[in-house]
């Protein structure tokens, strides 16, 4: 018979799981480490647990905290044979690698999981490396195998039947459509996205794609549109904690106040974008910001 307080942890671990999906990052921490404690070491939860509080850590900006738990849930789950949550777990680790700057090293991590997934006939975990391997040819200019990559995300997200998912995905897609210029394409990306996010209720989605609708609005030429989107994404990010996602909005608002000719406003905006990366340790981010005047 089950401990009743393992099935507390476990109830309690899937709770935590919710709250950080819903982008209640500070809730989901404190309830994942209560469950943490009460987990027996040797078990699958403690790893998964392990796993969610770096995930946590990671949307708060907190980098080191996050790669030593990713580090930790990888280590365990090798040992424990557990390819799925070390597969997981290796994503998670490359997304903190990444925004160090160390691109090729998240690259063989998300490639590596990949195989993981594919062998698992995984589409949720295909999806998702599928979609960060876009993200690093789209932020390396490699425009048209990020598409290619976009494309086998959407394929799979679709088969999963996440509908979360999914939306992040095509989120993806506008940001690659907005690089290749093709505007139509990307506009009809985020309303679909917008619409997924809308939907399954997620709020950090839902920020990233009004980040993106700004994106699409300065690119259009109408930077009032999208300093006032920029604006909706940051207060959206801002409140939930999520400190990529705050940062990236307000660069793209400074971006916009420069092309309205508010300078000081746009100083105001990249001061913050520099505030956010610094603290999360976004060393090509910060990089970015100051050959462009930062």
């Amino acid at each position: 018979m089950t401990d009743p307080v393992v099935l507390v942890a476990d109830a309690n671990a899937d709770r935590a799981e919710w709250l950080a999906r819903q982008g209640r990052h500070p809730e989901a921490e404190v309830l994942a480490r209560a469950a943490l404690v009460e987990a027996p070491p040797d078990s699958l939860l403690a790893g998964r647990l392990t796993n969610l509080l770096g995930g946590i850590a990671l949307e708060l900006g907190a980098l080191d905290e996050a790669e030593r738990r990713f580090e930790t849930a990888m280590a365990w789950a090798r040992a424990r044979g557990e390819a799925r949550l070390l597969a997981r777990a290796a994503t998670n680790l490359a997304s903190v690698v990444h925004l160090r700057g160390k691109d090729s090293l998240a690259a063989s991590l998300y490639a590596s999981a990949l195989t993981v997934f594919q062998g698992l006939e995984d589409p949720v975990g295909v999806a998702r490396s599928c979609h960060n391997l876009g993200v690093l040819a789209r932020e390396a200019g490699r425009w048209h195998e990020a598409s290619s990559w976009g494309e086998r995300a959407l394929t799979a997200a679709i088969e999963s039947s996440d509908a979360e998912l999914e939306g992040q995905v095509r989120a993806g897609l506008a940001a690659v459509a907005l690089g290749l210029g093709r505007l139509p394409a990307a506009r009809e990306e985020l309303r679909r996205a917008g619409q997924l996010a809308a939907h399954t209720g997620d709020r950090i989605g839902a920020a990233e794609v009004a980040r993106l609708l700004g994106e699409f609005e300065l690119r259009s030429g109408y930077p009032g549109a999208g300093l006032a989107a920029a604006r909706e994404a940051w207060r959206a990010a801002h409140r939930l904690g999520c400190m990529q996602v705050a940062a990236e909005a307000a660069e793209l608002a400074s971006r916009c106040c420069e092309a309205l000719y508010h300078g000081r406003q746009a100083r105001r905006f990249r001061a913050l974008a520099v505030s956010r990366f610094s603290a999360m340790g976004a060393v090509p981010a910060l990089r970015r910001l100051v050959a462009t005047g930062g």
